[in-house]
């Protein structure tokens, strides 16, 4: 088994296990009691809920032939639990070169109402609302390269030398929107940095690969200068971060009693550490 992603079913208390390597999904309760087995016919890299049986499976830029229309791929699949029944949904061109695209963390992430799902990917610069088995564009990001020419650039490369090729992806080419979260308590989107779209203002956060080791955090933690801020997921009232547990060396001088003491007790051998980050209300 290969644990790949999994989603919460909350209103029936229900763990969702997605298993890359089998290409199954796995339906638990709670308590871990096991409940059935569902095979899937396609590969996908990511899962959440969407409710009511619904499942939203991202494919990347994977070739699924039983999907594909046209030379088109789904960069989504919307999965019935119980019907087994699919619809394909944001089609690519199949043809496209995938060397140097990269996973995310989060392609699809939950909102604060629970209802609703965002979708970011590589090569994209629109972020996708999916609810009640619908895929609308929400919010489109200004990354100054339309997807149109990302694409036919990729496309091209395929028949590049493998020297050519090396070269060229030692270079960054394509902006990518790496994260998504929405929170109800500033009602914003961050990804290295955030979004009001009431006032429509953006702040930024810190570039994340800036030479100084301290700012290469969206975020500088300027509370007490320890735990860094790199929110991962959202429940709308608090952000969440893991942590692995070597960082904890760098925090065992730390000025703050607390974070010190609490470093002295976690050995680098230890498991993750998750970080939780409470939201305040806007004033």
């Amino acid at each position: 088994m290969s644990l790949n992603d999994v989603a919460v079913d909350v209103s029936n208390k229900r763990l969702i296990v997605h298993d890359d390597m089998a290409q199954k999904i796995s339906i638990f309760t709670y308590e871990g009691e096991f409940i059935e087995k569902i095979r899937l016919d396609f590969i996908t890299t990511s899962i959440a809920y969407l409710g009511n049986n619904r499942l939203a499976c991202y494919c990347d830029y994977i070739n699924n032939p039983n999907y594909s229309i046209r030379s088109k791929s789904p960069n989504l699949i919307l999965f019935d639990l119980q019907t087994r029944k699919t619809q394909s949904k944001l089609f690519f061109n199949s043809t496209i070169n995938r060397l140097g695209i990269t996973g995310l963390i989060n392609n699809l992430s939950s909102t604060y109402s629970n209802d609703t799902v965002h979708l970011i990917m590589p090569l994209n610069d629109t972020v996708y609302n999916i609810c009640n088995n619908k895929v609308q564009p929400e919010y489109y990001v200004d990354l100054g390269v339309t997807p149109q020419m990302r694409e036919l650039q990729r496309t091209a490369s395929s028949s590049k030398s493998a020297q050519e090729t090396s070269q060229e992806d030692s270079k960054p080419q394509y902006p990518v929107i790496c994260n998504m979260l929405e929170s109800d308590r500033h009602n914003n989107k961050s990804y290295y940095g955030f979004y009001n779209p009431r006032r429509k203002t953006f702040k930024e956060g810190v570039r994340i690969w800036e030479k100084n080791t301290d700012n290469r955090i969206p975020v500088v933690n300027d509370l007490d200068k320890t735990i860094p801020f790199m929110p991962m997921a959202t429940d709308g009232k608090n952000f969440y971060y893991v942590m692995e547990s070597f960082y904890f060396d760098h925090f065992r001088n730390s000025d703050n009693p607390q974070i010190a003491n609490l470093s002295k007790t976690i050995t680098a051998n230890d498991n993750p550490v998750i970080v939780v980050d409470h939201i305040k209300n806007n004033p």
